[in-house]
């Protein structure tokens, strides 16, 4: 007959070997029979293993004090306080929820990996609910160099942050957003030389850093960078638009938004923009188009039972004293808006560049033959009149286009980063009639 020693002797073996469930049999029975401290670790071990919270949160909690100065216990109480609590936690969940489960944990004092687990998840809620000032407190319980370097794998097979990586985010942010902005250059710095993957993040972080210490020009600088990419999201145009208004160029900034708002999102999402847009036309005189874009603001959120900010509401009653009102439905002054970003009312717009190119370095309406190229690559070159080539995106182009068709083309100038030079992209592509 097995003595109970053998038995635990077996159990534990069972468990190194990854036999939980084999293992958690021989701990219930030794459990009913008379449970040490290691009976307990083990069996709250393989509870933990495999997921079996139910049973696992009550033991843990029953254990909390048991057996003081026992490690192995109060790391597996920790862990499955962690694993049982504080992951299962939704994103969208209280961040006082989160807090409350990490005070529990670190209660036991537990040792510094599962401690930066603790912290860098309150990092996380903090971050998602802006709440700047508890990011700043608890990004600072961690110790950037006991930080794993190495990029996560997502499940999707892709590379994501690092732990350190998330740090250095936390950390500059919790910098920028509290005022701070000159402390947060070193980390920016340490980051953007070290994490080259995230390098668009920390560079975004960077111009926001230099925008609220009054280098605005350097702002415009990283922006400017950040832009000159196919297909840069909406809101860092936006971003990058406002600080040229900022500096006085309103011109850009105007044209700038007006790129930005062509892209395909959800309009609901675009309303800080739309009426950004709207205050720029109003700026220069062009009251028209200002009571579009802000018409166009206000039926938006009103459809989205959003509320209507007094602002906006006090910036249309203004126009209207002027006698200028829209009182057209939604889908009518979203299609005038639509004209007014593709084709330009005051002038036409194209989109940004790294070269910030003014109204006469811009190819409209030039022609040109398509060159469609293989049917896997996203884009395509227009061979122009002139000599020169265009680069293009396939999803702009007409739908019924074939290979060596003759094309009118809206370009502006681009960098070839491969050739050194500058080069042209196309923003619009016209079938020649």
């Amino acid at each position: 007959m097995e003595t109970p020693f053998e038995k635990k002797f077996r159990a534990n073996d069972l468990r190194k070997s990854g036999k939980f469930q084999d293992a958690l049999a021989l701990y219930k029975e030794l459990h009913e029979e008379n449970s040490d401290q290691y009976t307990y670790a083990g069996y709250l071990h393989c509870l933990r293993k495999l997921k079996q919270f139910k049973e696992a949160l009550p033991l843990a909690d029953s254990l909390v004090g048991k057996f003081p100065g026992f490690d192995w216990v109060t790391t597996e109480i920790v862990w499955t306080y962690i694993e049982g609590i504080l992951y299962p936690i939704p994103e969208e969940e209280a961040l006082s929820t989160v807090i409350s489960a990490a005070n529990k944990i670190h209660q036991l004092q537990p040792n510094q990996i599962a401690a930066n687990v603790v912290n860098m998840r309150v990092c996380k809620s903090a971050k998602h609910e802006k709440n700047w000032n508890i990011l700043d407190e608890w990004v600072q319980k961690v110790d950037p160099n006991s930080l794993d370097s190495k990029l996560m794998q997502l499940p999707n097979g892709r590379e994501g942050w690092s732990q350190q990586g998330l740090w250095y985010l936390y950390r500059v942010n919790t910098l920028v957003e509290t005022g701070k902005s000159d402390e947060a250059f070193p980390f920016l710095e340490y980051a953007l030389e070290h994490f080259p993957k995230q390098k668009k993040f920390f560079l975004r972080l960077r111009a926001l850093a230099y925008f609220y210490a009054g280098r605005k020009e350097e702002a415009a600088a990283d922006y400017k960078t950040l832009c000159a990419v196919p297909h840069p999201d909406w809101w860092m145009l936006k971003e990058y638009a406002d600080v040229l208004n900022d500096l006085g160029r309103k011109d850009e900034a105007l044209e700038i938004m007006l790129f930005a708002a062509q892209a395909r999102q959800d309009p609901g999402l675009k309303v800080v923009l739309f009426e950004a847009i709207g205050d720029l036309f109003y700026e220069r005189g062009n009251k028209e188009n200002a009571a579009l874009y802000y018409q166009l603001t206000k039926l938006i959120r009103e459809e989205k039972s959003w509320k209507v900010p007094d602002s906006l509401n006090d910036k249309l009653s203004g126009l209207s004293k002027d006698e200028i009102t829209i009182s057209s439905p939604l889908e009518e002054v979203f299609q005038k808006c639509q004209t007014i970003w593709r084709h330009g009312t005051e002038k036409a717009v194209a989109g940004p560049s790294t070269q910030s190119p003014q109204k006469e370095t811009i190819k409209r309406n030039v022609y040109g033959k398509i060159s469609l190229g293989r049917p896997d690559r996203p884009f395509c070159f227009i061979n122009l009149e002139d000599g020169d080539s265009v680069f293009c995106y396939k999803d702009i182009l007409p739908s019924d286009i074939n290979d060596g068709d003759e094309v009118v083309v809206d370009a502006w100038p681009s960098w070839d980063q491969k050739k050194n030079k500058q080069s042209w992209k196309a923003q619009s592509v016209r079938l020649q009639k």
